[in-house]
């Protein structure tokens, strides 16, 4: 009955469910898998719901069924895999002529055509045609995949003498087999670095196998783009020096203390003393030196300079390390919108530009920079309007003054309103507390406080009420 069904290869038949029994064998008919009752039907593999089967392996003959990872690989494979007697082998799915010989104990499709062979515990590689490309002879034998993909970095994991290595899917030596551990370096060069380890010291390869440096670094990492922080065990210290994605050594590892990428400035800051006794410096991503480490921290930065500090004092210098105010104040001030630079020594205030001229001695209890080339201040409680150009100074007569970016907040014989930068009133002093003030240039109304009550006022006396204060 069989034969004359024309049914290529059928399995010894096994109970492969118990209630309801069923009983059948696994078969190929027309060069589809599936499976064959006691009464000749076939039913195809990928129409059949779920079983289970008691007897172990599937027969003598039958097929061996890819895993689901693999799925993708088979479909365009014109060849399909065989099971006799527990060996694995492949045959044409049309013509059914034979491909790889079934005498391996195991096989997995790695790419269209392509597989990992398995025999006496050995690993090889093969096509599904028959064409041997390494007969198995590693420990282990697996797929090396990148951050990206594997059709991008098509390499192979080996295990030889309990040493790893990498070959290409042409069975190709890329990396020889003399390493303890090999992986694609994450966040490296778009994933196509290879960090190579050796008694715990690191390298590094790329996808070619070029080794672009031998294992020295207790660790190599990124720390910026196209750049690698290394790490040497010397004596009893670390030491941290820079590497670029070629190899080569960009700053040589000297350093005591971890370098540091600085994002928004695209420099290194470098510390050539200790953590409780630093002397800070920076240099940039070629690993020049544009800072000597003459300070002990950096404090703010803007486009142009960078407050630094040394002892108990404060200065300015450019990004070129050029020198814009001596490092001889208590305070310095350099607020984002403003072009200036607040500086204090010995509790009075003075006012400079960004290529440190004074504009203002230091002789005032306070200065606040405004727009416009003016600046509040204040002396003996005593508030003024000065203008930076001409020197002229214009009293105001308020007792209190806070600052917005674009208007002030006055507070004048107990009562608060809102002035603008040229001292026109936006809104009357007459209120008992402002609570609120962000809005009064950008959508024109404020929020005050009157009888224990919140208020939204607007430019033009307006008033609504929005809850009672819960005290």
């Amino acid at each position: 009955m069989l034969k004359a069904k024309k049914y290529l290869l059928v399995g010894r038949y096994d109970t492969l469910q118990r209630k309801p029994l069923l009983i059948a064998a696994q078969a190929i008919y027309d060069s589809k898998p599936g499976f064959i009752d006691l009464h000749g039907k076939f039913t195809p593999k990928n129409e059949m719901k779920e079983v289970y089967s008691y007897g172990g392996a599937m027969g003598s003959i039958g097929m061996g069924m890819p895993e689901p990872r693999e799925i993708e690989y088979r479909r365009n494979d014109p060849y399909q895999q065989l099971n006799i007697n527990g060996k694995l082998g492949t045959f044409h799915k049309t013509s059914n002529k034979q491909g790889l010989t079934p005498i391996y104990n195991n096989l997995q499709y790695i790419d269209n055509q392509l597989l990992i062979t398995e025999k006496d515990d050995k690993f090889g590689i093969a096509k599904s045609d028959g064409t041997t490309i390494k007969v198995p002879q590693y420990e282990s034998l697996s797929i090396f995949d990148s951050y990206n993909n594997r059709k991008k970095h098509p390499l192979l994991l080996i295990k030889q003498n309990k040493k790893l290595g990498l070959i290409d899917y042409d069975g190709q030596m890329v990396l020889q087999p003399v390493y303890d551990a090999l992986a694609f370096h994450p966040g490296a060069d778009n994933g196509n670095l290879i960090l190579l380890t050796i008694d715990k010291k690191k390298g590094l390869a790329n996808t070619k196998g070029q080794i672009l440096q031998v294992p020295t670094y207790e660790q190599i990492s990124p720390i910026a783009h196209g750049l690698f922080l290394i790490t040497k065990q010397e004596e009893q210290e670390k030491k941290y020096g820079l590497m670029d994605t070629m190899g080569r050594t960009v700053v040589a590892p000297v350093y005591s203390e971890r370098l540091q990428f600085l994002y928004e400035q695209k420099l290194i800051k470098f510390n050539e003393g200790t953590k409780s006794k630093p002397k800070i410096g920076l240099m940039n991503l070629q690993g020049k030196v544009l800072i000597n480490a003459d300070y002990q921290e950096f404090l703010h930065f803007t486009k142009q300079m960078v407050v630094i500090k040394k002892g108990d004092k404060l200065g300015a210098t450019g990004l070129d390390g050029k020198e814009i105010i001596p490092i001889d104040y208590e305070h310095l001030f350099t607020p984002s919108t403003s072009p200036f630079i607040v500086i204090e020594k010995e509790k009075k205030y003075g006012l400079t530009d960004l290529k440190g001229k004074i504009l203002i001695p230091i002789k005032h209890d306070v200065i606040m920079p405004v727009k416009n080339g003016t600046a509040i201040i204040s002396d003996s409680d005593k508030w003024s309007r000065i203008n930076l150009k001409t020197k002229e100074i214009t009293p105001m007569s308020y007792d209190e003054i806070e600052l917005y970016t674009d208007f002030l907040v006055v507070t004048q014989g107990g009562k608060m309103g809102v002035i603008d930068l040229e001292g026109k009133v936006l809104f009357p002093i007459k209120h008992d507390r402002i609570k609120n003030a962000s809005q009064a240039i950008r959508q024109g109304f404020i929020t005050i406080e009157k009888n224990h009550e919140i208020y939204t006022v607007d430019r033009y006396g307006n008033e609504m009420r929005r809850n009672t204060i819960d005290y």
